[in-house]
């Protein structure tokens, strides 16, 4: 989880720090998507374990893990403050 959450908050403060709402709150959704499943398609070079092993313990697929921190990923540019 610890690599997930580097590279979701790695990319919304990369969004961040040029241009304010330089990409689309999609594309903050698509990033996360696209980074779990890099990481189910490497999962020796990446923490995959731990991740599916966090979302079974929330009784939860990955796939429904991913679509819940896409859409945090997401719901974070209708902050007043981002």
């Amino acid at each position: 989880m610890r690599i997930i959450g580097t590279m979701i908050v790695g990319a919304l403060a990369f969004s961040v720090a040029g241009q304010a709402h330089a990409w689309a709150q999609e594309t903050h959704r698509r990033i996360v998507l696209d980074a779990v499943q890099y990481m189910k398609n490497n999962p020796a070079t990446t923490r995959y374990a731990a991740l599916a092993a966090w979302a079974q313990s929330a009784s939860i697929s990955i796939d429904q893990l991913a679509q819940i921190l896409a859409q945090s990923a997401y719901d974070v540019d209708d902050f007043a403050d981002t």
